[in-house]
């Protein structure tokens, strides 16, 4: 069974020293963990599993102001790697960080310099906080 969360606020890292490339407006995750079975003879015949992998999954959306920044952000492509920071609605929350997978881009250009961007990703590796 997965668990969800989701926030208003967040960061994507990757300037110089780790500075803000990209201030995410809300964002949504996925938690979920594999079965791996195990069954065995001791199991009588029944099933028996222990917990797998951990996979965390979700998607953002901010706005890009390109007449400040210029032309799209050069992390924001699909296969690109970026630090993702990620806060929940209670400030009590530890924020959590880690490697994130760009998976998908779309790009909304109805304003005139500033535009939406929704992105998919997947987190790789350990993160911290309170997804860890």
């Amino acid at each position: 069974m997965a668990t969800y969360y989701n926030g208003t606020s967040g960061s994507v890292l990757g300037g110089a020293a780790g500075a803000s490339d990209l201030n995410v407006k809300d964002w949504k995750c996925k938690v979920e963990v594999t079965e791996q079975d195990v069954t065995h003879q001791n199991s009588s015949g029944a099933y028996a599993c222990v917990t797998g992998t951990k996979k965390v999954t979700g998607s953002f959306t901010a706005t890009y102001d390109a007449e400040i920044h210029g032309s799209t952000p050069a992390l924001i492509k699909p296969g690109e790697t970026v630090i993702l920071k990620l806060e929940r609605y209670d400030a009590d929350s530890t924020p959590t960080t880690g490697t994130a997978r760009i998976l998908s881009c779309e790009f909304d250009h109805s304003y005139d310099t500033t535009f939406a961007i929704s992105v998919e990703f997947v987190f790789s590796g350990a993160v911290t906080g309170f997804l860890a």
